[in-house]
């Protein structure tokens, strides 16, 4: 695992649940938790996201893709770190990027988490391994197969598919970042909606269960 999300990893530990200072005040609960990018550093985003992502895979894209793809994010966290996400039609969340320190990571994760929504991304390890930590799981590959040929295509950015691995892993070639490798990973809201959508076949809806 890359260092970087070791250090994550290491100092999430029991900062996964939010302690006494951390609970809104009664009453409270619908304050907004997270910013947009008009409400935010731009430049600093950027460069959080970029430092973070070169560091952990070596790849990142540059500052005007990441201003047009994150108009429509939602940014939790602080202006040292964050967790976005996107919201989609269907009124899920997409997890969509991770950066900057670890504590600002845990806090807009534990933000996030509190929202009581379903949230799913496509991340790679590293993110997988750290995301397990707040309770996301990964669905086996049988299920990835089954899954993401519902998918349309413009949720990976029009990635071209290359297939699915036993283990769960989908290899995606991006234009301009080239292949890589993600895992599947969602939390309890999102695969109860799973379940609940006869749209799948039966044997996938019990499986997901599981996950539940």
């Amino acid at each position: 695992m890359n260092w970087y999300f070791k250090t994550i990893l290491a100092q999430i530990q029991d900062s996964v649940q939010p302690g006494p200072d951390q609970v809104d005040d009664i009453g409270l609960d619908s304050v907004k938790k997270y910013k947009t990018l008009g409400e935010i550093d731009q430049d600093k985003a950027y460069d959080l996201f970029s430092d973070s992502y070169q560091k952990a895979t070596g790849k990142a894209w540059d500052r005007g893709k990441f201003l047009s793809r994150a108009g429509g994010w939602r940014f939790y966290g602080d202006e040292n770190g964050y967790v976005t996400i996107r919201e989609q039609r269907s009124g899920m969340l997409k997890l969509t990027a991770v950066a900057g320190s670890p504590r600002s990571i845990i806090k807009g994760m534990n933000d996030l988490m509190s929202e009581g929504v379903p949230v799913w991304g496509m991340v790679d390890k590293n993110i997988q391994s750290m995301a397990q930590r707040f309770g996301f799981k990964s669905p086996p590959g049988m299920i990835v197969k089954m899954l993401i040929g519902k998918i349309p295509p413009h949720v990976f950015g029009n990635a071209k598919m290359q297939g699915v691995g036993w283990d769960g892993s989908v290899t995606l070639d991006y234009p301009d970042i080239g292949t890589t490798t993600k895992y599947m990973i969602g939390n309890s809201e999102y695969f109860q909606l799973l379940v609940n959508d006869n749209r799948l076949p039966a044997p996938a809806r019990w499986a997901l269960k599981k996950l539940v």
